[in-house]
């Protein structure tokens, strides 16, 4: 089975929704965590221009992975710059470490 990996960058503000939203589409697991950076926008607050945002990230087979891009974009959705942004990548393998086998 081929799977990809989804990695979403979005407003700590929205972590919840998208959190429910993925619950709510049936996602087997996600992965949830903070993380700073800057991007289209910069905090001039700081002198390093870094805003906290939340990364999501899902391993998903390939078959789902535009669905479930549509779920977290529509949950993640603030409408102004900064909203974030959500990537898709191919993975070439995926193994399950308490059994050791291939997924």
């Amino acid at each position: 089975m081929k799977y990809k990996k989804i990695t979403a960058i979005i407003s700590v503000l929205k972590v919840e929704d998208v959190e429910e939203r993925l619950k709510h589409m049936n996602v087997p697991g996600m992965c949830i965590s903070t993380t700073e950076g800057f991007g289209e926008t910069r905090n001039s607050y700081f002198g390093d221009c870094m805003s906290e945002h939340a990364r999501v990230e899902v391993i998903i087979e390939a078959e789902r992975a535009e669905e479930i891009v549509n779920g977290i974009m529509d949950a993640a959705y603030v409408g102004k710059l900064g909203g974030g942004i959500v990537m898709v990548a191919p993975l070439e393998a995926v193994y399950r470490i308490r059994t050791k086998e291939a997924l």
